[in-house]
């Protein structure tokens, strides 16, 4: 049944320090077959299926991030990160354009990949981070009290600080789950603690995830921008640090 379902689809699977992804390329699917795909039981089983198109003129590209369940999602840095590793070659510089999302730089040169990601909004009402998808952000005193319920809103990404720059960090993504790893969230997360409720002053923090990530996250201020890496470095820049990129 999974060889009927794919076989006429050229794919590939990659993963992002446990979050993982099956990539299809140029061809757009009903959604009964995304969430078939997807489901780690009957299908090949993954967090997101990628559509991925290359644009003719130049190192342009546009991709279809969907959730396990079929919904769309606006932004996926550790998907990002493997478009870099698997479709550029040393000294390219790409531009994703994500469908009902952002346009995003992936750079690949010696140093290996990395993704510029849009600009840190955050929503003054509620606990909401914008980096590219939405963020709610929650410190917990305790991992095992928070809930597994799947928000049809927004991401979840729960915060246990662990000490004076280290945070555990998890997220529940809107249509997919509990994830082993998710960069945006760590991104919101080390925004929320360092600039909304203040409560690590550090410039350099720490961040641990269920997929065993240990991030350094440098330079948390005020709307950055953010260049992540594949391997789990975070830069933040803005005119007072300077470009690093």
């Amino acid at each position: 049944m999974i060889e009927g379902l794919i076989r006429d689809y050229k794919f590939r699977k990659f993963n992002n320090f446990g979050n993982d992804f099956i990539f299809l390329e140029g061809k757009e699917i009903d959604l009964l077959k995304v969430k078939f795909i997807c489901d780690r039981r009957f299908g090949v089983g993954c967090d997101q299926l990628i559509i991925i198109t290359k644009i003719e003129e130049g190192l342009r590209y546009y991709v279809t991030i969907y959730n396990a369940d079929g919904s769309i999602a606006k932004m996926c840095g550790n998907a990002m990160i493997c478009l870099g590793r698997e479709y550029l070659k040393d000294g390219d510089v790409a531009s994703v354009t994500i469908r009902y999302g952002a346009k995003v730089e992936v750079r690949r040169d010696e140093k290996g990949v990395s993704v510029k990601m849009p600009e840190i909004v955050h929503n003054k009402i509620e606990n909401l981070i914008n980096v590219g998808n939405m963020h709610r952000v929650q410190v917990v005193g305790d991992m095992r009290d928070i809930s597994q319920k799947v928000s049809y809103e927004f991401n979840m990404s729960y915060i246990r600080i662990l000490d004076s720059k280290t945070l555990f960090i998890t997220t529940i993504e809107r249509g997919v789950g509990r994830t082993l790893s998710c960069g945006s969230g760590i991104v919101a997360s080390c925004y929320f603690i360092r600039n909304i409720v203040k409560i690590l002053k550090c410039d350099e923090i720490f961040a641990i995830t269920d997929g065993v990530l240990q991030s350094k996250i440098f330079g948390v201020y005020d709307l950055p921008s953010v260049r992540f890496t594949d391997d789990g470095i975070f830069y933040v820049c803005n005119k007072d640090l300077g470009e690093r990129f």
